[in-house]
């Protein structure tokens, strides 16, 4: 777990297939994270789908085609470097109810 107090900043990363990071999400110490908007000529499909919850970022209405994207969180301490959280979608599980087509 990491303390708020600690921290400086929050940055959210899309990582691409050949392993390009884009900027997707800032959080700073004492507001809620913001979605970065720096694409130049082609955002990726997911970004319209993203949206923030204090210092987490949220991926709606995931699917099939959402598996093997990854995210990368890095983390700034006052008193420590960065840490780096990476995170996958590896397999995504049909919702409770929900009838596939």
């Amino acid at each position: 777990m990491v303390s708020k107090k600690t921290v400086e900043d929050i940055e959210w990363y899309g990582v691409s297939q050949d392993g390009r990071k884009v900027q997707i999400a800032y959080c700073g110490p004492s507001s809620p994270c913001k979605l970065v908007e720096n694409c130049i000529s082609s955002c990726p499909e997911y970004l319209s789908r993203l949206k923030t919850d204090g210092l987490s970022i949220i991926l709606s209405n995931v699917t099939q085609a959402d598996r093997g994207l990854e995210f990368q969180c890095q983390i700034h301490h006052m008193t420590k470097g960065p840490r780096i959280y990476t995170i996958s979608i590896k397999e995504i599980s049909p919702r409770e109810g929900v009838v596939p087509n």
